[in-house]
């Protein structure tokens, strides 16, 4: 009986504690505000319930072997921190995050500022040590109360009861009603979950005859779409009519605002209007009163919005590896002498933002740089900031001696989460005071942080520059297209009500077109009512502008005349973090699938296995079978890539053999590297290059580092956690090299390749990337430096702040396949450092043709040199043994093998 209590106080402790914590971040971090989904929430409880009777048997397994038992411990302190991370976001997004998600790992840092502000740190160390240290406390002591008994475990009625609850709630997920669904499901299992929940195909098997593309053009409104430019890519058309006449070169201004839907255009906050200039330029022009965006993210409604395309069911198109290749409207108007300009605030690193739109045509892209004296709040500039450099963008290309038509795109970002807002602003729906809470100025009901006050002031800033920009287009931009558009809904609503479903996904935003003419305004008000997406922009811009618009886009042109307007045509989103939700619009009629519970509604009642189902079905399997064919070939637009290898690389006669770390002779000079000592040392034994490492201290001072942690007394201790002058005087660490010492000192006598190593939050890296270009620019030197880093979003971002060439690490024995090639040219790396076990004729030959090089890291062993000697070669050698590029050139010269020794 005493195994059968133990067993069972211990499962409770356990879901008890998990799910406390869960309710404990969602009411004191999050926003939900339905009754519903904390009472989801407790049921849960039987899943943490369930997980909690494994792990006491894995304590009563393990009761006699210590060091299985610190094993089991240390997977409990993972497991918590799992659902803490799971927790957080479900308390911002009001529900768990799926697997597809793991994505943001390369871009945590970009990720941080949003993180800091919904995520103190402080409060999740706590949370996790406590957590951790009750379950693994009550764990040792089950062991100790009654584990070592040999007899059969009694489980009991109630402990039996629940798991089996468990075990339906998250095998059988229709079971559950929607309003309870996402609170029920438990973070860990759902991860595993979201992975398997899309439908898949053999690519090798799958079928897509001509009939599947018509009906999937048809689908979108491409009625009689006329034969294909091209068998492999399927969706890019001829065009068949003449209908296409060169109007008047008009210039385009583009604004997307970030999070803004068409409640939130029309809605009042606390009595008063949340976005009146807004809604004021909207009844001036024309205001599309039922358009959707594609999805959820801004790099969707980008795809959507320059390249034609609606949502991709299986994975964000930016999200793909390599790149999906695309189209965009940009391109097509630059090859029609139109400037193409893009401003945002904030790093365009995040989700490859920058390498789609360069792709889509932007030749102009302004985005964050440290070097430029304007303060940072949150993601990057403010709006007021941006507002006015697009102004100045405008009247540099309007007052310039050979103007030309343009197209200015300037995407907002203050209505980003965490909502951060230049300090002289003042509240409209907040008190007069104000606090400062997690560096963004919010307000405070009853001491009480309010999330949604603090984006309803977002949105009144946001729309106050919005006012004062649109009065000074209307008087001084004749001849201008202004498009007004929002990218996505927010994640925070700031009009929810107690009764709303946590889950609630909205996709309805404004589109306003603007600078059109009273008879254009009078022909075109007439369709604003109808059902569209973000992907009809291209074509409706086009149209606009007389040209022929992208062969490839899905879209349709919102001012088509009425009787060739496609009635049958679906509009449709997706939602969910694993894309689980897929949303259509059809003849004013909306129905939703849920690919997880696999269950139909339409307009919002569950539908049966009847023929409506059935018809949704169909569709719905042509969408997804066609989309995937798509995304998995590469096949929406044409890749240039495949075509146009660009510079090539050409055959290297003798690579660079390049010191790593400053080593010379092995093992011997290991205590030497990154040091002073051994800088010096690789430079008087004959090394041209050398390889060094860069981290930052706690106060930002660049020093040459490999390891993240120094010892102190036998403990490692976070180098970001002390100060230069702190370090300098630890044993072992008063030689310690600064970053700005070596490019003073040794700049003007060797070439460096620098590893930076990356930072842990968006402004520790914005400084990293601020810092190491700053010292990299001044060097006085004409020797070469290479910078290079793990960190993609690092790379891209330094390579566009020094003069310097770039390359990425890629992880350790990693095969490099032809498919990444492409993608890492596409993303303008000039190098990449590979592991030399992977390294081969034909890694290095389709390398160079695309341009790129290669830097082999770390041959030691000059038997190495011998798969390389008389074929291809890698275009730098990374080695800890000056004699190695000697025996090379012994080698080469010789035509012998390597020695066996």
């Amino acid at each position: 009986m005493q195994n059968y209590r133990s067993f069972f106080v211990f499962a409770f402790i356990f879901g008890s504690l998990i799910t406390g914590v869960r309710l404990f971040i969602i009411f004191h971090n999050g926003d939900i505000e339905s009754d519903a989904y904390y009472l989801a929430v407790l049921i849960g409880f039987i899943n943490e319930f369930t997980i909690g009777i494994i792990a006491a048997y894995g304590y009563y397994l393990f009761a006699r072997n210590l060091y299985l038992r610190i094993l089991l411990s240390l997977l409990i302190v993972f497991y918590v921190s799992v659902c803490l991370t799971c927790f957080y976001y479900e308390s911002v997004f009001g529900h768990l995050p799926g697997i597809d998600l793991l994505f943001y790992i390369t871009d945590i840092s970009a990720l941080s500022s949003s993180l800091q502000a919904n995520v103190p740190l402080s409060f999740y160390i706590t949370e996790l040590i406590i957590a951790s240290a009750v379950i693994i406390l009550a764990g040792n002591i089950l062991v100790f109360t009654g584990s070592g008994q040999k007899h059969r475990i009694k489980w009991g009625k109630a402990a039996f009861v629940l798991v089996i609850g468990s075990l339906l709630l998250q095998l059988f997920p229709a079971l559950v009603p929607y309003k309870y669904f996402n609170g029920t499901r438990q973070a860990v299992i759902w991860l595993v979950q979201s992975n398997f929940l899309k439908k898949t195909y053999d690519l090798d098997e799958l079928k897509v005859d001509e009939q599947d593309i018509t009906q999937f053009l048809n689908i979108h409104g491409i009625k009689n779409p006329g034969p294909m430019l091209d068998a492999n890519y399927p969706v890019c058309r001829l065009k068949t009519d003449n209908k296409y006449t060169q109007k008047k070169d008009r210039s385009i201004i583009f604004l997307i605002l970030e999070s803004v839907g068409y409640r939130e255009m029309m809605a009042n906050f606390n009595g008063l209007p949340l976005m009146p200039n807004l809604k004021s330029i909207a009844d001036e022009n024309i205001l599309f009163s039922n358009v959707f965006a594609p999805g959820t993210k801004s790099a969707q409604g980008l795809v959507a919005m320059y390249s034609g395309l609606p949502a991709q069911p299986f994975i964000n198109y930016l999200w793909t590896n390599p790149l999906v290749t695309f189209q965009g409207f940009p391109s097509l108007l630059r090859d029609n002498g139109y400037k193409t300009m893009y401003l945002h605030g904030g790093d365009l690193s995040f989700e490859r933002q920058r390498q789609y739109l360069e792709e889509a045509g932007f030749s102009d892209i302004f985005e964050f740089d440290p070097d430029l004296p304007y303060k940072s709040y949150g993601w990057g500039y403010d709006d007021n900031t941006m507002f006015h450099l697009l102004q100045d963008k405008i009247l540099e290309q309007t007052g310039s001696k050979k103007p030309r038509p343009f197209l200015a795109t300037l995407f907002t970002l203050s209505t980003h989460d965490p909502y951060i807002l230049p300090d002289d602003w003042q509240p409209v729906f907040s008190e007069k005071t104000r606090v400062m809470v997690n560096k963004s100025y919010c307000c405070t009901i009853e001491g009480e942080l309010d999330n949604r006050k603090a984006l309803a002031e977002a949105y009144r800033f946001l729309d106050y520059q919005l006012g004062w920009f649109y009065n000074w287009y209307k008087h001084n931009m004749k001849d201008t297209i202004l498009v007004i558009t929002g990218d996505h809904t927010p994640p925070l609503d700031v009009l929810a009500t107690d009764t709303d479903s946590p889950n609630h996904y909205r996709f309805k935003i404004p589109l306003i077109i603007g600078g059109l003419d009273e008879k254009e305004i009078l022909a075109y008000r007439k369709y604003s009512n109808r059902i569209a997406g973000l992907h009809d922009l291209p074509a409706t811009l086009m149209f606009l502008l007389g040209k022929e618009p992208n062969s490839c886009s899905l879209g349709v042109n919102l001012f088509t005349p009425e009787e060739y307007w496609p009635r049958d045509r679906y509009v449709y989103s997706v939602a969910g973090d694993s894309n689980e939700y897929l949303v259509f619009r059809h003849n004013g009629s909306e129905f939703t699938y849920d690919r997880m519970r696999n269950i139909y509604t339409h307009n919002g009642e569950t539908l049966k296995a009847d023929d409506r189902a059935e018809q949704y079905n169909g569709i719905i399997n042509n969408l997804l079978k066609v989309h995937y064919l798509l995304i998995n070939k590469n096949a929406y637009s044409y890749d240039n890539s495949r075509e146009d290898n660009g510079e090539k690389a050409g055959t290297v006669n003798i690579p660079l053999f390049i010191s790593h770390r400053g080593n010379t002779d092995g093992p011997t000079s290991y205590l030497h590297e990154n040091r002073k000592s051994g800088i010096e040392g690789a430079i008087a034994s004959g090394f041209n290059w050398l390889e060094i490492d860069v981290r930052f201290t706690r106060d930002m001072v660049p020093v040459l580092m490999h390891d993240q942690t120094i010892k102190i007394n036998g403990e490692n201790i976070l180098l970001s956690t002390v100060t230069y002058d702190e370090l300098i005087k630890l044993p072992g660490y008063s030689d310690v090299l600064t970053f700005r010492e070596l490019i003073d000192n040794y700049s003007p006598k060797v070439n460096f390749l620098v590893e930076i190593k990356s930072g842990d939050s968006v402004q520790r890296e914005i400084n990293i990337s601020r810092i190491v270009s700053r010292i990299i620019k001044s060097r006085n030197s004409d020797k070469k430096i290479i910078i290079d880093s793990f960190s993609e979003y690092l790379v891209q971002t330094i390579q566009r702040y020094c003069d310097c060439e770039a390359g990425l690490d890629t992880p350790f024995k990693m095969k490099i396949s032809s498919e990444s090639l492409r993608y890492y040219k596409k993303m303008n790396y000039d190098w990449l450092y590979v592991h030399y076990s992977v390294i081969d004729d034909k890694l290095i030959q389709e390398a160079h043709a695309l341009g790129l090089k290669i830097m082999a890291y770390t041959v030691n062993d000059p038997k190495i040199l011998d798969r390389w000697i008389s074929t291809e070669l890698p275009d730098g050698i990374i080695t800890d043994q000056v004699k190695l590029e000697t025996e090379f050139l012994r080698i080469k010269n010789s035509g012998n093998s390597a020695p066996n020794t």
